[in-house]
């Protein structure tokens, strides 16, 4: 009996969302995208998502004009102000869904200056950013990254 009790309490557990992790956060970059003939070598910050931003808009050098980063909380917004110009409101909620591999749904609203650009709900995974076309901007183009680190 005690043994069925104990697979019981550890399915039931199984069936639970994961809790959040206190450490989780929300990086945020505003980027310049270019094409040039000699592209520079992206930020350290930009490395492990270049060639993901290569493939997607098809620029070859990015570089960040700024960045923030926040906490995530459980249904707690935030404000994310990574320029004067762009800047992000984000509520967060847990994804309990398996495909989430610890992410987040959140709720996205981007800005510029006081323009809504973006009003948006997205699912947020570890190793999975969101990226965002801004506006072109001079010979390129401004993007908006956002992604969960530990």
């Amino acid at each position: 009996m005690t043994l069925r009790l104990l697979a019981l309490l550890c399915c039931a557990a199984a069936l639970l969302p994961s809790p959040l992790h206190a450490d989780d956060k929300v990086w945020s970059a505003v980027l310049f995208a270019t094409n040039v003939s000699s592209p520079k070598e992206p930020p350290d910050e930009l490395k492990p998502i270049a060639a993901r931003l290569k493939r997607v808009f098809g620029y070859n050098q990015f570089e960040i004009v700024g960045t923030d980063q926040e906490e995530v909380n459980d249904g707690v917004e935030r404000q994310l102000k990574p320029t004067k110009t762009f800047w992000l409101n984000l509520k967060a909620r847990h994804a309990s869904i398996k495909e989430a591999r610890g992410g987040y749904l959140l709720n996205v609203q981007l800005y510029q200056d006081k323009r809504a650009l973006v009003d948006t709900v997205a699912l947020i995974a570890p190793d999975s950013p969101l990226f965002f076309r801004g506006p072109l901007h001079a010979k390129g183009q401004i993007l908006i990254v956002l992604q969960v680190t530990p």
